[in-house]
C-alpha cells in the first residue's frame, strides 16, 4: 500500500483540512525471460521472450552443459539452471519462471541432442619398415610413397607395419619375393569405420652395382684427427677439451650411390668415445670408418654453468644458453604443474631446484642453481611459468557498424580500409581482445571510447590490442568518407568545379580526378572542372573520385537539372587559344565578362555588334568563363 496526504489551508492561514489517499499497487504477473543461453552453444531458434520451446545440439564428448537465464522482472523467480548432465540422444532441459504475484508461471523448455560416439577414420600407419633396409623418404604416418634400394643378391625383403589406432586392420605386410628391377608392394590400412589408406613401398633390386664402399671426406667438426683423413685409411683418434660436449661428424661417399651412416651432432662424454660411421655401397657391401675421440677431465672446478636445461610443458624463451639465466614460458591455464629438467656443463657440480612443481594462475617463478666442484661458484638459472596469461596479443573479433571491412577481419592481418556510405558520418567498433588481454581504439592517435566521428576523406584509426602479459599489437584502418556535394560548386549553372582551397575543402590536396554521371563514368573527364562545349550541362546526379595520399575518394553526388536555353547563341574561336579570341553572339547589348572558375569578375568587354575581339594574353593558363547577358561560354587559355 501506498500513502498519500494532501492538506487544504483556507484564506485565513488558520483553517485547514486534510485529504488521505491510499494506494494498492497489484504485484507483477510477468513472468518471461529476459535472457536464456547455454554457454558457446547456439540455441534454436535464437532467444526471444515470447518463444518457449529451444532445440541445440553438442557432440559426444560434451557430457554437461551450464544453463544461464534472468528473469525480465526484478521480482520474478527462476528455476531449473546451472549446470545439468546430458545422456546421449535426446535431454530436455526446464526453466520455470514465477512472476512476482506468486501463480503467474511460464515455461521454457531445452532439447538438447547429445551425439552419439563416432568410429574411428583413422587409417594411417603408425610404423613401417623393411627390415634393415632404409625407405625414402624416412617414414611418417602422412606419407603414403616410399622407394627402397637393394643389393642384387638380395631376393626377398619383409615388410612390417602397424596401424595408428587400435581398431585399424593392415594388409599387405609380410616376406615378398624381389625381382631384378622395381617391385611394388601396397601396404592397406582399413580404419574401424571402414575408411582406407594406401601406402605404396617401391623395392628395387639392382644389377651390376658399385662395391665402392669408401669416403672422400670425413671431419670431426672444427677439431683434428689423426691421422690425416684419407679414404683407405679406417682408424682415426682425436683429442677434445672439456668444454666441448657435442661434435658434429660430417662425411661423404665417394661413391655417387653409396650411403653414409653415423653422422651427425654426437655427445661426447669424459673419457673415451668411440664413433663408427658406415658407408654402404651400391652393392651392399659395407665399410666403417672409426674415429676414437678422449674428451679431456674437467679443468674449471668453479665452472658452475648449465649444459641443459628445459621443461615438459610449453617452450623455453629465448632459447636456451649457458650464458643466458632468464627465462619464461607460457602455459594453459589448463596445465596445473610442470617438470624442471636441467644438466650441469660439468660432471662434479651440483644442480638444484629441478623437479615437477605446481602452477598457480598467473606467474610462477622458479630457481635452478648450480655450485660449483669447488663450492666456490654459485649460478641461480630463473624460470618464469606464466598459467594463463598468453602472449599472444591477437584480436579474437572485430565488427563495424556501418560500411565493409577489406579484406574480411583476420587476426593475423593488421591492415584494413573501411568504405562508408553518403550520409554516414560516423563508425562504431565492437572488438573482442584476446583471452585475458583488452583493446582500445584510436583516432587520429586520441584514444575514442568505441565510436568515431568520421570527417569527409581519408580518417586514420586504430585499434590496439593487449594480451594479458602486456604484448600490443595494432590493427590499423584506413576509413574513407565520401565528400560532402558541397565539394563540387556550380557556376551559373553550366560549369561543375572541385573547391581545390585546403582552407575551405578539409585541409586536402586533391592528385587526381574522375568524374561520373548517375553513375556511369565520363570518357575524357579527368580535370578539376567539368563543363559541356555546347554550354549546357545534361541533367543527372553528377560526381567526382578523388586521389587523396594514396586512397580514392568519392564525392557524394550533386543533383543538375539541367539548363533551359532559348536559340539565342554565345561562341568564342579559336577555343583553345593564346591571346586574341573572337566571340560571336546572338545578343547585341551588354558588355562580354570574363570571369575565373571561382567565380571572380576579370575583366568587362564592350560589346561590338555580333563579332567581339578580346585578348586573354595577360591572363595565365586555365580555364575561363564567357558571360554575355544570359548567354555563357567556356574558353581554355593555353
Amino acid at each position: 500500500a501506498n500513502s498519500f496526504r494532501i492538506t487544504v489551508t483556507a484564506e485565513d492561514g488558520t483553517t485547514s483540512k486534510t485529504y488521505n489517499i491510499r494506494i494498492i499497487r497489484a504485484p507483477s504477473s510477468d513472468a518471461t525471460l529476459k535472457s536464456l543461453s547455454l554457454g558457446n552453444v547456439a540455441l534454436s531458434p535464437t532467444f526471444a521472450a515470447g518463444t518457449t520451446s529451444y532445440t541445440a545440439s553438442v557432440a559426444n564428448n560434451v557430457t554437461s552443459i551450464t544453463i544461464v537465464a534472468a528473469a525480465n522482472h526484478a521480482k520474478a523467480t527462476v528455476a531449473g539452471t546451472g549446470m545439468k548432465s546430458l545422456n546421449v540422444g535426446s535431454t530436455v532441459l526446464t526453466i520455470t519462471v514465477t512472476a512476482e504475484d506468486g501463480t503467474t508461471k511460464k515455461i521454457y523448455n531445452i532439447d538438447v541432442t547429445r551425439a552419439a560416439a563416432q568410429l574411428s577414420s583413422d587409417a594411417t600407419l603408425k610404423s613401417l619398415s623393411l627390415g634393415n633396409v632404409a625407405l625414402s623418404p624416412t617414414f611418417a604416418a602422412g606419407t603414403t610413397s616410399y622407394t627402397a634400394s637393394v643389393a642384387n643378391n638380395v631376393t626377398t625383403v619383409t615388410i612390417s607395419a602397424a596401424a595408428n589406432h587400435a581398431k585399424a586392420t593392415v594388409a599387405g605386410t609380410g616376406t615378398k619375393a624381389l625381382n631384378v628391377g622395381a617391385n611394388t608392394f601396397r601396404i592397406t590400412v582399413t580404419a574401424e569405420n571402414g575408411t582406407t589408406k594406401t601406402y605404396i613401398v617401391t623395392v628395387t633390386r639392382n644389377t651390376n652395382l658399385s662395391s665402392d664402399a669408401t669416403l672422400k671426406s670425413l671431419s670431426f667438426g672444427n677439431l683434428a684427427i689423426l691421422p690425416a683423413f684419407k679414404p683407405g685409411v679406417t682408424q682415426y683418434t682425436a683429442n677434445v677439451p672439456n668444454r666441448t660436449t657435442e661434435v658434429t661428424i660430417v662425411a661423404e661417399a665417394n661413391h655417387a650411390k653409396a650411403t653414409v651412416a653415423d653422422t651427425g651432432t654426437k655427445s661426447l662424454k669424459v673419457g673415451l668415445n668411440v664413433f663408427r660411421i658406415t658407408v654402404t655401397a651400391e652393392n651392399g657391401s659395407t665399410k666403417v670408418y672409426t674415429v676414437n675421440a678422449t674428451r679431456a677431465a674437467s679443468t674449471y672446478p668453479s665452472d658452475a654453468t648449465l649444459k641443459s636445461l628445459s621443461i615438459d610443458r610449453g617452450t623455453l624463451s629465448p632459447t636456451f644458453d649457458p650464458t643466458v639465466t632468464n627465462y619464461t614460458a607460457d602455459v594453459a591455464d589448463t596445465v596445473s604443474t610442470i617438470t624442471l629438467v636441467a644438466e650441469a656443463m660439468q660432471v662434479k657440480a651440483k644442480v638444484t631446484g629441478t623437479g615437477t612443481y605446481p602452477l598457480v594462475l598467473g606467474a610462477n617463478r622458479f630457481t635452478i642453481g648450480v655450485t660449483s666442484e669447488n663450492n666456490t661458484t654459485k649460478t641461480n638459472y630463473a624460470v618464469t611459468v606464466m598459467r594463463g596469461s598468453s602472449n599472444d596479443a591477437r584480436l579474437t573479433g572485430f565488427t563495424v557498424t556501418v560500411g565493409t571491412l577489406a579484406p574480411a577481419f583476420d587476426p593475423d592481418v593488421a591492415d584494413y580500409t573501411l568504405d562508408v556510405s553518403c550520409g554516414e558520418t560516423g563508425v562504431a567498433f565492437t572488438v573482442s581482445p584476446p583471452s585475458g588481454g583488452s583493446a582500445e581504439c584510436f583516432a587520429d592517435d586520441k584514444s575514442v571510447a568505441g565510436y568515431v566521428a568520421l570527417r569527409p576523406g581519408v580518417n586514420r584509426l586504430k585499434i590496439r590490442s593487449r594480451s594479458g602479459d602486456g604484448t600490443t599489437r595494432d590493427y590499423n584502418v584506413v576509413a574513407i568518407r565520401p565528400f560532402d556535394r558541397s565539394l563540387i560548386v556550380r557556376y551559373w549553372n553550366d560549369v561543375l568545379a572541385v573547391n581545390l582551397n585546403p582552407a575551405t575543402n578539409g585541409g586536402y590536396r586533391f592528385d587526381d580526378f574522375r568524374w561520373t554521371r548517375n553513375g556511369v563514368a565520363m570518357p575524357g573527364e579527368t580535370g578539376a572542372y567539368l563543363y559541356d562545349v555546347n554550354g549546357t550541362l545534361p541533367a543527372g546526379d553528377y560526381s567526382v573520385t578523388l586521389s587523396v595520399g594514396g586512397h580514392t575518394v568519392a564525392s557524394c553526388p550533386l543533383s543538375v537539372t539541367g539548363s533551359t536555353r532559348g536559340t539565342d547563341r554565345l561562341t568564342a574561336y579559336p577555343n583553345p587559344a593564346v591571346s586574341i579570341v573572337t566571340v560571336e553572339t546572338d545578343l547585341s547589348d551588354a558588355n562580354i565578362l570574363l570571369f575565373d572558375l571561382r567565380g571572380r569578375l576579370l575583366h568587362s568587354f564592350p560589346a561590338e555588334g555580333r563579332q567581339t575581339v578580346i585578348d586573354i594574353s595577360t591572363y595565365p593558363v586555365g580555364m575561363y568563363i564567357l558571360r554575355h547577358a544570359r548567354l555563357s561560354a567556356i574558353i581554355i587559355k593555353e
